[in-house]
């Protein structure tokens, strides 16, 4: 837990999170609590629980972003391939030296992956990136 973390709510949002807390203790629990309890309730949950909640939501992030990331040198060099093959607008060459540096990615390690420094080898090798980046 992230000692110390605030998570704020608006004035409305609490209001309205407020009124639920109150139905909640009046149809479940058969007790009447007043918008002073039912604050103190939301405050207790917001700093012992808020933070746990936080933090798994922050880790599913991590996980889609890395998931995404992890499948850029893929869906991009599929792109690549879609745009340069009709044309032959990028020597046999350089889509097979492309092609062995997406290769050698996807045979690493998930942890020993680096997808960015694939991708930007991938644009060197077939020469797509622009030279003022």
């Amino acid at each position: 837990m992230l000692a110390g973390m605030n998570l704020n709510v608006a004035k409305e949002q609490k209001a309205e999170i407020v009124e639920s807390l109150r139905r909640f203790a009046a149809e479940e629990l058969d007790a009447e609590w007043s918008e002073v309890r039912a604050g103190f309730v939301l405050e207790y949950f917001l700093k012992e629980i808020g933070p746990l909640v936080y933090n798994h939501g922050v880790e599913d992030a991590q996980k889609f972003l890395r998931r995404a990331v992890e499948d850029l040198p893929a869906t991009c060099f599929a792109e690549w391939k879609k745009a340069v093959a009709p044309g032959g607008r990028v020597s046999s060459t350089r889509t097979q030296q492309a092609e062995a540096i997406f290769q050698t990615e996807n045979t690493r390690p998930s942890r020993e992956r680096n997808p960015i420094a694939a991708y930007k080898n991938i644009s060197n090798a077939l020469g797509t990136r622009n030279k003022t980046l």
